[in-house]
């Protein structure tokens, strides 16, 4: 698909966005965001969700802190896109779109908490605009093409399969086969809840977009490590402590010894902010300090 013209939201989820609702324009979208606390600038990166309503809670207990951002990626919820896009630039424009809300909201570089797909983007914002990057949390990207060579195949085939399964039997099958393979504990019950298109138009059109257009293009992105390597002091890697012994662990474990960076342990497991804020942004204030 060479690329996608207008908002590619059906007739699920429509949005006007008015003066009241802060956001900003990037080229072919408009983006929703919020701001929250002072400080210097923490920007999230919401995963396969999209949206940064998912951090308002952890959001609200680090306002003495740091200025924190949520915002909704383009195409997902608030942030719309306006006119042609080129889906096949789709995780540099994520990339793009964070620099500029980062320029945009402060005058120096940020931190950044990217959340599975969400540290893909980091990953990317981290290659193409690092001057904007204070540090950056990398949290259990999905990031196969680090992966040794038979596991990538295995994980490749098995993206496939989850993505067979919600064309086959619709979104809920294609969350269950989905929840299973990247979930564990707590973070099952919780990733079936936030992620059940059941919940509204919003989250049906959230998930419609993330299914097509990323659950297999990010997972299968290239990993540039060798621009990671000249910014290597902004990059930490980070899984969870439940989550260890899990496949979600191996890609930022192995980001780590390619780099030679320390790999942080979080509390929780791949959603720390839905299990456990409190405790998370404990980590964020810990591994974010001076």
């Amino acid at each position: 698909m060479g690329g996608i013209q207008g908002i590619i939201r059906g007739d699920m989820c429509t949005y006007l966005l008015t003066s009241t609702m802060p956001h900003l324009d990037v080229p072919g979208a408009t983006i929703y965001y919020e701001v929250r606390g002072d400080g210097p600038p923490l920007l999230f990166i919401p995963g396969a969700q999209g949206t940064g309503a998912i951090f308002h809670e952890t959001a609200e207990l680090l306002t003495s802190h740091f200025s924190v951002v949520c915002w909704d990626r383009r195409g997902f919820s608030k942030s719309v896109i306006n006119g042609y896009f080129d889906i096949n630039n789709k995780l540099e424009a994520d990339a793009d779109d964070a620099q500029r809300l980062i320029s945009y909201i402060s005058k120096g570089p940020a931190y950044v908490y990217g959340s599975s797909n969400g540290a893909i983007v980091a990953l990317e914002l981290l290659k193409r605009h690092p001057q904007h990057v204070r540090k950056a949390i990398i949290h259990e990207p999905p990031a196969f093409d680090v992966l040794p060579p038979d596991q990538r195949k295995q994980a490749i085939e098995a993206t496939q399969m989850v993505y067979d399964k919600y064309r086959s039997d619709g979104p809920i099958a294609g969350m269950e086969a989905f929840a299973s393979m990247a979930f564990r504990g707590d973070d099952i019950e919780y990733g079936l809840l936030f992620l059940d298109p059941g919940r509204g138009g919003d989250v049906r059109a959230n998930h419609f977009y993330w299914y097509e257009f990323e659950l297999r293009q990010y997972t299968s992105a290239p990993v540039d490590i060798q621009s990671l390597h000249q910014v290597k002091e902004k990059v930490i890697p980070s899984a969870g402590r439940n989550t260890l012994e899990h496949v979600a662990a191996m890609p930022p474990s192995l980001i780590s010894q390619e780099l030679g960076v320390s790999f942080v342990t979080i509390e929780g497991g791949h959603m720390p902010y839905y299990t456990d804020p409190e405790k998370f942004a404990r980590d964020l204030k810990r591994v974010f300090s001076p």
